[in-house]
């Protein structure tokens, strides 16, 4: 039996990556710039303005982000979550760093949505001055609708 068997527009999924450097604002959640897809089944993913998903359908959706920090201080934290229409609704793992690192940070969730939900990513930091989303083939946004 093939794993997708419903229609093609229930064929919902996406998988985006960030390659360049992006400046995280310190002491507030900032929006992740996605903007390289891999692929976007149904065109839902916005990666040229909004760096969202946006549901088309009601239903259970899984996503996965990880985002990568430059560097972050002694004592100083880093956080990922998953933003739904403007509000956290999941959090991911907390970085507390111990000296200037390249720092990980993974959320994954599964969620119920309305269609035109909207899902993003934001990454928060308490160093002294902003930090940069590290550039490379390390930071990426994925997601699928499940049922």
């Amino acid at each position: 039996m093939p794993i997708l068997t419903a229609a093609p527009r229930e064929r919902i999924a996406f998988a985006v990556t960030k390659d360049d450097a992006q400046v995280l604002t310190k002491n507030v959640f900032t929006k992740v710039a996605f903007d390289d897809e891999e692929f976007d089944l149904g065109g839902d993913y916005d990666a040229g303005a909004e760096y969202e998903f946006v549901a088309p359908t009601d239903g259970l959706y899984f996503f996965h982000a990880k985002v990568s920090i430059t560097s972050l201080a002694d004592t100083k934290i880093g956080i990922i979550a998953l933003f739904k229409n403007d509000a956290e609704v999941r959090r991911g793992n907390r970085i507390n760093a111990s000296g200037a690192t390249i720092s990980g940070l993974n959320v994954s969730a599964l969620l119920s949505l309305s269609a035109t939900d909207v899902i993003d990513v934001q990454a928060f930091h308490t160093n002294a001055t902003d930090e940069n989303v590290t550039a490379g083939n390390v930071n990426h946004f994925q997601g699928w609708k499940v049922m």
